[in-house]
């Protein structure tokens, strides 16, 4: 293909990778854990307010992060959500502008369209429970910003810059300490692989320094004598199993971290110089988190080392899994058809990376590199009934665990209509693999039409990526929620009738929405299942907040569920009693809960009351103190 074609379709492939980041990540507003940094960078604005939140009660991790300040600042400027959306998008531009820097490094021409096409699109959680952590979250974090500035150090590192690979990892470690140590640790072994004796140095040069942070006292580095307790650990257990490696199911992480070990080993062993040393690293990274949360977390209870979650180093193992894919498309792709169809097979390993696909890329792999360094071998008679009866199989499997989770979902309501299971369903299949294999498609065929010399396909490929954007536009700005589950009108209802009744140091507790204490009205809540996710780094955090969550269960509603998703949760809060006054005066007894924000009359007289008309709910606010008194 001449060169003019090529350059024809790079602004039509840009479009086109626009397209599936947008349609991947699209704007949903505050929530997940942007709910909690959001809160920390209020803390910083009304620090009075929110001095009896639980979550800030014991302490947070805010001390180990300039993200919160500097979130502060931009919501003092500009408003929370506003500021939310301008920080978000930043990450993205440093995120995607970061991914593009590093595979650059590694790959060329439509392998690199390719490349960044599986690292905006293709599934991206990680670690040991399913659907919690994600490459380039859709919400804020910090996180968004040190894997960001993590890729672009290595990156760097890649291309043999090491000063200026330290500058964005060192950025990264003051934005997010446990996700930058995966950056800083490829580095090192990057500038050390193949020299045992610089290795063998580095290692010791770094036990020696964190014995001397140990033995001075530094925080975190003095939790590395300490171990958890039992009653402390059952309680991280049941609300952050990632934590402990006694709590993992192998259900939930083994396939797809086996299949991200075999993409990088088997890249690593066919591949040649700094390439293949990028990959190599990236499986010893992986196996060095796995390894240190197996002896610490596993075999004993450091406390350390079950708050620095060293599994947290499989997000460089993940990320470059999908660079190690592309660079064994673009350098075998053209062999023989044995080669392609195991490369196929490591394609649809993608798809299958929750059930199977560990199980199979294990396979294919390894006949990958016993088979693509010799010379071409001749495609069997038996090939094509093997190769379709192994597609089937694994389709099957893919059907299999869309229609588990369909049906999970469905779980949570009453009566669900066949309509609502076949949207599930296909909404399932996209989040499973579906939508990134169709993503992938329409690229490739963009590709195809825009480098021909014939009008009809060159239009096409224009109408393509076009449509994508467009489309992919309108899903990430659809509102799936209001902001803090209130319309306007309701959200001044609410702030004029509550918020001159209510303290400015009172602790309230709104039955099933955080979101409302903390960002409408500005106060301290008293509890939430939000608001116990850090117990893991904190004991009176736990134990208070378990209390405090037995309290609520009186009162009932998904609050009052100690869950790790929205599934658990709503299943949870159907076995809870619905409010009632006698649950309402066993709340407010504990003295420490001033208010009450219900959606329910219960025959006691509240103090204030709001109306959402577009959603036609009422609040009902009651004082503790009043319920006290009778």
């Amino acid at each position: 293909m001449r060169p003019i074609f090529r350059q024809r379709s790079t602004p039509l492939m840009l479009t086109s990778l626009l397209a599936l980041w947008l349609f991947t990540h699209p704007w949903r507003g505050i929530w997940h854990d942007g709910m909690l940094y959001a809160v920390q960078a209020m803390r910083r604005l009304y620090p009075a307010n929110f001095q009896g939140d639980l979550f800030f009660l014991h302490g947070s991790q805010d001390a180990f992060t300039l993200f919160s300040p500097l979130y502060a600042a931009a919501i003092a400027e500009f408003g929370l959500q506003p500021a939310t959306f301008t920080l978000q998008l930043g990450g993205y531009l440093l995120w995607i502008g970061a991914a593009s820097f590093l595979a650059v490094a590694v790959l060329r021409g439509f392998y690199l369209w390719l490349g960044l096409a599986m690292l905006f699109a293709w599934p991206a959680d990680y670690g040991p429970s399913p659907d919690v952590f994600h490459l380039a979250e859709s919400l804020l974090t910090p996180r968004l910003f040190a894997e960001g500035l993590g890729i672009l150090a290595l990156g760097c590192f890649v291309r043999q810059r090491w000063g200026w690979g330290l500058l964005p990892a060192c950025l990264a470690l003051a934005l997010h300490p446990l996700i930058a140590c995966a950056p800083l640790l490829a580095g090192a072994l990057l500038f050390a692989w193949g020299s045992w004796r610089a290795l063998a140095a580095a290692l010791l040069a770094g036990l020696a320094l964190t014995a001397a942070l140990v033995g001075a006292g530094v925080p975190p580095f003095g939790r590395l004598l300490l171990g958890m307790d039992a009653e402390w650990l059952a309680l991280v257990n049941s609300r952050a199993p990632m934590m402990a490696w006694t709590a993992w199911q192998a259900q939930d992480w083994v396939s797809r971290t086996g299949l991200a070990f075999c993409l990088v080993l088997t890249a690593g062993w066919l591949a040649e110089g700094m390439t293949a040393r990028l990959f190599r690293c990236a499986a010893a990274l992986g196996a060095l988190g796995l390894l240190a949360s197996w002896a610490g977390t596993g075999l004993a209870s450091n406390l350390l080392l079950l708050q620095a979650q060293p599994w947290r180093l499989l997000w460089m193992t993940h990320l470059c899994s999908w660079l190690a894919l592309a660079w064994l498309l673009a350098a075998y792709w053209r062999r023989e058809r044995l080669v392609r169809v195991l490369l196929l097979a490591l394609c649809l390993a993608a798809l299958t990376r929750d059930t199977v696909g560990g199980g199979v890329a294990l396979l294919a792999g390894a006949m990958l590199c016993c088979f693509a360094p010799r010379p071409p071998l001749r495609w069997p008679a038996w090939g094509n009934a093997a190769a379709l009866l192994g597609l089937a199989a694994m389709i099957l499997a893919w059907g299999w665990q869309v229609t588990f989770l369909a049906l999970k979902t469905a779980a949570v309501e009453p009566a669900p209509q066949p309509g609502w299971l076949v949207l599930l369903w296909a909404s399932a299949a996209f989040k499973l693999g579906a939508g990134a294999l169709l993503g992938t498609g329409l690229l490739l065929l963009i590709r195809r039409c825009s480098g021909s010399r014939r009008k009809a396909p060159q239009l096409l490929a224009f109408g393509l990526a076009f449509s994508m954007l467009c489309l992919s536009v309108l899903y990430a700005a659809i509102p799936v929620h209001r902001q803090h589950e209130l319309s306007a009108s309701g959200a001044r209802a609410v702030q004029s009738a509550f918020a001159p009744l209510i303290a400015q140091d009172a602790v309230l507790y709104w039955q099933n929405n955080v979101m409302v204490s903390w960002f409408l009205l500005h106060r301290s809540n008293y509890a939430s299942n939000a608001q116990i996710t850090g117990l893991a780094f904190n004991r009176g955090t736990a134990v208070e907040g378990m209390r405090r969550m037995e309290r609520l269960r009186q009162l009932g509603g998904e609050d009052a569920v100690v869950a790790l998703d929205i599934l658990q949760t709503r299943l949870g809060a159907l076995q809870l009693p619905p409010p009632s006054r006698a649950g309402l005066q066993f709340a407010c007894a504990d003295p420490v809960l001033d208010y009450v924000v219900l959606a329910t009359p219960l025959g006691v007289a509240a103090i204030a009351q709001a109306s959402d008309s577009e959603y036609g709910k009422t609040y009902y606010l009651y004082d503790c103190a009043r319920l006290r008194g009778h």
